[in-house]
């Protein structure tokens, strides 16, 4: 969001409104953005609570409208209200007929979603409220798919940022220890099922067991939580510790794994811990490929990815700015990263193309730009929209949080 808000160039006055005090909040205070704190309902559907538990009827909550909050975003006097986040369903709901067209950003699928009714309800919700969808990919526009008045915008990255992780990427091997002859197999994300963390391992297994001519090294950065329900099945000893803290302790035991792999832990540099890499790994079972795989290609690191569930991904494009496998295939996700361990030039074509890629696809100034022009229809088409000066006022709804993170 700070990124699309930074590309907007002082074209939009936003403000954004969050349910509460958090790490976002510095964020907004250090680029300059306008905030506010008023409290709605997060519906979360990725994957959200399960039928049974007590957070799935709490969340129920935001299916009725908050007067309270409707008050408070339309003093704000907004030509376009732009809700960031499926958890903001609230929002939606409680500004239904406030005569401000919205703009729902899809940035999470119902892929992973536990409890269909919670699917059910968010879609009907947005296809009341929303005068416009976009999606961040065409894995997050499932259930619109088809639909008029949608888009679809990727994420986009902090470009500036990027070369300077490019520029330090000697140092940044240097600092973790990784030898200049040695080939770099990187995963950087929470370490859990989920986020393909024991995908990587397996593969990672497989490829020394294989055996190689040049040196490789793998490398984890990210945090294994030492928390979490081991489910009945993992008590009975009928399936392995879902605990990620007690499972990566085991795949860390193992005699073919010792010395060949280094967890690193949680790091606020991980950009450039990609740059320092030969190769990023992204397997997620989620369905999505996530924000990795492009931050990736602007810094020139070639990316091996799972596909997201609807197969119809243009993230990563397929033997041209990356490799993409079947999710949840560790016969095909270690045939594909074998093949950039073995062939240098074609981890070099991969990064050139991906790099490329990137400066038109992923530009915060080009993906502001194209949010911007649905905005500027949006206000054509609703005369009782405020306007100023040529300038679009905009009320950026945000849940705040991280769903996956809480």
């Amino acid at each position: 969001m700070i990124n699309l808000i930074n590309g907007f160039q002082n074209r939009v006055i936003a403000h954004d409104v969050m349910p509460e005090h958090g790490v976002l909040e510095g964020h907004l205070q250090k680029n300059g953005i306008a905030y506010s704190i008023h409290p709605f309902v997060r519906f979360w559907t990725f994957p959200g609570p399960r039928l049974h538990q007590k957070a799935h009827w709490q969340q129920l909550a935001a299916l009725r409208p908050s007067k309270s909050f409707r008050n408070h975003v339309l003093e704000l006097q907004p030509d376009v209200i732009h809700l960031n986040d499926k958890a903001c369903l609230h929002a939606g709901i409680s500004l239904v007929g406030a005569d401000v067209p919205i703009v729902q950003h899809l940035r999470s699928s119902y892929f992973p979603t536990y409890s269909r009714i919670l699917k059910l309800l968010s879609i009907t919700a947005m296809r009341k409220y929303a005068n416009y969808i976009i999606a961040i990919s065409e894995d997050e526009l499932d259930g619109f798919e088809g639909e008029e008045n949608t888009s679809i915008v990727f994420n986009s990255v902090d470009l500036h940022r990027a070369e300077q992780a490019i520029a330090a990427r000697e140092s940044k091997r240097e600092e973790l220890g990784i030898a200049p002859d040695v080939v770099a197999i990187g995963y950087v994300s929470a370490i859990s099922g989920r986020k393909g963390a024991w995908d990587f391992l397996e593969m990672a297994r497989e490829i020394l067991a294989r055996g190689t001519k040049t040196k490789v090294r793998f490398l984890l950065a990210g945090e294994a939580s030492a928390t979490g329900g081991e489910g009945k099945l993992a008590k009975l000893g009928l399936r392995k510790t879902q605990v990620p803290q007690k499972r990566l302790e085991e795949y860390l035991s193992d005699r073919e794994l010792q010395g060949k792999v280094n967890v690193f832990g949680f790091r606020k540099d991980n950009l450039e811990i990609i740059a320092a890499l030969d190769v990023l790994v992204v397997c997620t079972r989620l369905g999505v490929l996530g924000r990795q795989p492009f931050e990736a290609m602007a810094v020139r690191t070639p990316v091996v990815v799972t596909a997201g569930h609807s197969g119809k991904s243009t993230v990563v494009l397929h033997e041209k700015t990356g490799i993409v496998v079947p999710m949840k295939d560790v016969k095909a996700l270690t045939d594909a990263v074998s093949r950039l361990i073995d062939d240098p030039s074609l981890r070099e074509r991969l990064a050139e193309e991906g790099y490329e890629y990137v400066q038109k696809e992923f530009n915060p100034a080009i993906n502001s730009e194209r949010v911007l022009r649905i905005y500027e229809g949006l206000k054509k088409k609703e005369r009782t929209c405020r306007i100023e000066n040529d300038e679009i006022r905009t009320v950026m709804g945000s849940s705040a949080v991280s769903e996956l993170t809480r």
